[in-house]
């Protein structure tokens, strides 16, 4: 997505932790890492199924229908709480945030009543609904993931490796999480101010989909544009 990385900087300073992490990410346990531009991203390993996994998941999934249904409608989400990002500028993919609920996710308590984000698809001239982002507390464990949503069927994220662009360097596309600096040094040595972490861990469910690896993929389903 084109204007991702402002759409994270908009989402960490209005939520209050653009903070760095205690630890660098590549010191953190629990994520997986990949190279290149995707070095920017961090997701929670998958684990071997147990009992009750899949039930838990599904039972996320049917509130997740339910809110699908009371907010196909961009006007009532917005009367409920709901506001745009960066709403002079249109995007593929549109978050509607409640920072109410944002707030609620810090607690360790997942209720799918309350997603923190809704996610529109742009359709032409009109905004679909096609899934919801809920979030954790940047300092969650995998076993307090797991308790949220069952790590066998999806699989949680962050993003890392940060680099705030100097001064006068609008477009230079070595910053931001698109960008090639991905180290602490590397982004003091170009005059960017770095943070280990952006935020706290999220995921993405997209309840019509048909299978559980649809409906709880990091990105929307036919959709290589979306990763937030």
């Amino acid at each position: 997505m084109k204007m991702l990385p402002a759409l994270v900087i908009v989402m960490a300073l209005s939520l209050g932790v653009v903070l760095p992490s205690p630890a660098p990410a590549d010191e953190m346990p629990g994520m997986s890492m990949a190279s290149g531009p995707m070095s920017h991203m961090s997701m929670t390993s998958l684990r071997p199924p147990v009992t009750g996994d899949r039930e838990r998941a599904a039972a996320i999934v049917a509130e997740a229908k339910t809110v699908m249904e009371r907010y196909t409608d961009v006007a009532r989400a917005t009367r409920d709480g709901y506001a745009k990002f960066l709403p002079t500028i249109e995007l593929p993919m549109e978050h509607f945030t409640n920072y109410t609920y944002a707030r609620e996710a810090l607690s360790g308590h997942l209720d799918p009543a309350h997603p923190t984000s809704l996610i529109y698809a742009r359709k032409g001239s009109r905004l679909q609904l096609v899934g919801m982002m809920y979030t954790a507390d940047r300092a969650a464990s995998e076993d307090q993931l797991n308790a949220m949503v069952p790590l066998s069927v999806a699989q949680w994220h962050r993003h890392v490796n940060y680099c705030f662009p100097a001064a006068g360097s609008k477009g230079d596309a070595r910053f931001g999480l698109g960008g090639s600096i991905d180290s602490q040094a590397a982004c003091e040595s170009a005059g960017g101010r770095w943070t280990p972490q952006l935020f706290g861990w999220m995921v993405h469910v997209w309840p019509l989909e048909k299978s559980a690896k649809a409906q709880w993929a990091v990105d929307h389903p036919g959709d290589e544009t979306h990763t937030m």
